[in-house]
């Protein structure tokens, strides 16, 4: 089996690092996923390619502040500095896990699609359902249903016009 090593660099997006994608996905897919032409270092280690992890993690960081751009939230949202940690819910650990979800299957699907539904046989991402379910809980924040803890920033903090009659 290859050896794969933990990177310990500085490929990091505004809201993970490539520490969360290896804390998240393990260390050896990172490696592997970000390899788009399958090579390694010609004994049989696996090098990560970090300028791959870099876009996906640029790209993931430009998805969440797209999304969020036309809503009362200020644009970045809060990030997470010292990646995944803790079990308290707030904006922090969100981006976080957010960010990293993308970035994650970013990679994996950048090598196409090498997986078979097992039913119709058709080409299809494993870790799909991962981007499906960080959109949806995206939505559920941007729509008020689920609330920052403790509060983003607001784009605007206080009522701009006067309220009722």
């Amino acid at each position: 089996m290859p050896t794969v090593y933990p990177i310990t660099s500085n490929v990091t997006g505004w809201y993970a690092n490539i520490a969360d994608l290896q804390t998240r996905f393990g260390v050896a897919n990172i490696a592997s996923w970000s390899q788009l032409s399958g090579s390694n270092n010609g004994q049989g280690n696996v090098a990560v390619n970090l300028t791959n992890v870099q876009a996906c993690l640029n790209e993931a960081d430009s998805i969440i502040n797209s999304f969020f751009q036309d809503c009362q939230f200020n644009i970045p949202l809060p990030a997470n500095p010292g990646g995944i940690s803790g079990s308290a819910p707030s904006p922090v650990y969100t981006t976080n896990i957010w960010a990293t979800n993308l970035a994650g299957v970013m990679l994996y699907e950048s090598r196409g699609l090498l997986d078979n539904n097992p039913v119709t046989g058709q080409a299809y991402s494993k870790y799909g359902y991962i981007k499906v379910e960080t959109r949806k809980e995206m939505q559920e924040f941007k729509s008020g249903a689920r609330r920052f803890w403790p509060a983003a920033s607001r784009r605007w903090p206080t009522p701009s016009a006067p309220f009722g009659a």
